[in-house]
């Protein structure tokens, strides 16, 4: 087995996991013959792959808390360091949180959430925590000191691309606040959450990636 796949990596442009089952399980046919393994098939609950764990595993509670299996291979999935840091978080430490912060499928459900945001709109100079960011005009993002510039009418000077912010209201992920605000820059989508202070707490849509910053009063 190892040899002819070796010699195929060596020859062939095809992805390695796909001669492996190729290899495994084609019949004999002309003058191609077989590699002769055995292949077994295991129990798919012992050896979970992320698809199962994250569409049907995790939604059976008496599964969830009543079973443990023995692997759980994190490949479905494109945030797949994301997902395993959530994964042993909870076998391993007990917090359950994580794990329902992600999709079935592709994305994080905060992100589901943030594309149904209409970013076209001018935020509600009205409103005191809109008009508390366009007072400061400037955002200290991260270590980006003093580069993010909040304008009327919703656009959001950057060091990258411009991009966009406003009213993100009540959003299901943070129920005890409700002003959040969506800024869109460098192409991802975050969540800020304000204090009285003006100090907030980034979160991104994509993967949940919390950065901390503060609007900059002269």
């Amino acid at each position: 087995m190892m040899k002819r796949l070796a010699h195929r990596m060596e020859t062939e442009a095809t992805w390695d996991q796909t001669a492996y089952n190729e290899e495994q399980f084609y019949p004999a046919h002309g003058t191609h013959g077989t590699v002769g393994v055995t292949s077994r098939v295991m129990n798919y609950f012992c050896n979970l792959n992320s698809k199962t764990f994250f569409r049907f595993f995790r939604e059976d509670a008496s599964l969830l808390h009543g079973y443990k299996p023995l692997s759980l291979h994190i490949n479905y999935h494109p945030e797949k360091l994301q997902r395993m840091q959530d994964v042993f978080a909870f076998y391993f430490k007990g917090v359950e949180k994580g794990i329902w912060r992600w999709n079935g499928g592709e994305g994080s459900k905060l992100l589901t959430e943030c594309k149904k945001l209409k970013q076209a709109g001018a935020p509600d100079e009205s409103k005191p925590h809109i008009a508390q960011i366009l007072k400061s005009g400037v955002i200290d993002w991260g270590t980006c000191l003093k580069c993010i510039k909040p304008q009327r009418g919703g656009l959001l000077k950057t060091p990258w691309e411009p991009g966009r912010w406003g009213e993100a209201g009540e959003v299901s992920a943070y129920p005890d606040f409700k002003d959040t605000v969506f800024a869109t820059l460098g192409g991802a989508m975050h969540l800020l959450r304000f204090n009285e202070t003006g100090e907030f707490l980034s979160t991104r849509c994509s993967d949940g990636e919390l950065l901390k910053g503060r609007l900059v009063f002269s």
